[in-house]
């Protein structure tokens, strides 16, 4: 007949695997928890194209300086409207070009 001691070790076991497997439980649950907070998100459906369209969804312009003798290229001219929401003289308005 084993004696009691020696028997309770042997009980413990049972509930040692079900703590370690409690703990596995816990850990992957844990891990999955921003996998499915990432998977849960909308998606962002609507990306603006041009920096222009980003700002003027904020209420902002987006803009460039542009030399007046760029104006005449069409290629710089179709880039310029495609982009760009508001535009300055580059150097034609500052003080040296203004004032005799």
């Amino acid at each position: 007949m084993p004696l009691p001691d020696q028997n309770r070790s042997h009980r413990r076991l049972p509930a040692t695997r079900r703590v370690l497997a409690a703990a596995v439980v816990l850990a992957a649950a844990g891990a999955a928890v921003p996998l499915v907070a990432m998977a849960a998100r909308t998606p962002n459906t609507h990306t603006p194209a041009t920096a222009a369209s980003a700002a003027a969804g904020s209420g902002h312009y987006f803009g460039t300086a542009v030399s007046s003798g760029r104006l005449g290229d069409s290629t710089y001219s179709t880039i310029l409207d495609r982009e760009f929401n508001m535009i300055t003289p580059e150097n034609e308005m500052k003080w040296d070009t203004t004032e005799p």
